[in-house]
């Protein structure tokens, strides 16, 4: 069996950024995927009906997609990543980045761990007609879940979530050039002695 060429462990600001980079875009990929597979299986009209008893899928996927995309905007070592990201060009896709975020944090993260029925006492109504856009409001009314509208209220939060896997695939790219580029300013027989010793290599901006 032939031997691994050596290599050299990476590390540094840039390679840390660039892993909190990666691990927003695992996070962002996933919310879309659930909600692209959530409003495939929602019907056109869902008044008043408790999402759950529509689809269980369903009602699992919406409170993954919140949680997936609120998850990368909270305190930690993906924070300062998430918050350089650009801020949405459009007024729609900049409500529907606090809407994702109020739905998470205030309705979905901290809700108090008592039994599932207690647990899952909240209402979630979308006024779909509302100008300029669709209205999201939440109450706390002792039922499940609830769609008012249809699923077309989900292409905004699609939208944006396309918006941010775009946003971090670009930066991810931007730093593997970035780093490689430093990389390749050692000598060859720099980076095999720090390979044969077991030694990282620090990459850092000059």
């Amino acid at each position: 069996m032939a031997a691994h060429p050596p290599a050299v462990e990476l590390r540094g600001p840039l390679v840390d950024e660039l892993t909190a980079f990666e691990s927003l875009a695992e996070d962002f990929k996933f919310a879309l995927k659930a909600g692209l597979e959530l409003k495939s299986r929602l019907p056109m009209e869902v008044m008043g009906v408790p999402l759950e008893k529509v689809d269980t899928v369903a009602y699992s996927l919406w409170i993954s997609l919140a949680v997936a995309y609120g998850r990368c905007f909270k305190q930690g070592k993906r924070y300062a990543a998430a918050r350089s990201l650009p801020t949405p060009p459009t007024l729609q896709l900049q409500q529907a980045h606090r809407d994702i975020l109020e739905l998470r944090d205030e309705h979905l993260a901290h809700q108090p761990q008592e039994s599932i029925g207690e647990r899952n006492s909240t209402r979630l109504i979308i006024e779909p007609f509302a100008l300029p856009q669709p209205k999201l409001t939440v109450h706390t009314v002792g039922v499940k879940a609830t769609i008012a509208g249809n699923p077309m209220f989900l292409d905004p939060w699609i939208e944006l979530l396309r918006l941010r896997v775009d946003q971090t695939e670009t930066r991810i790219g931007a730093l593997m050039k970035e780093i490689g580029d430093l990389a390749a300013k050692n000598t060859a027989d720099d980076l095999l002695k720090l390979a044969s010793q077991g030694r990282p290599l620090r990459i850092e901006r000059p």
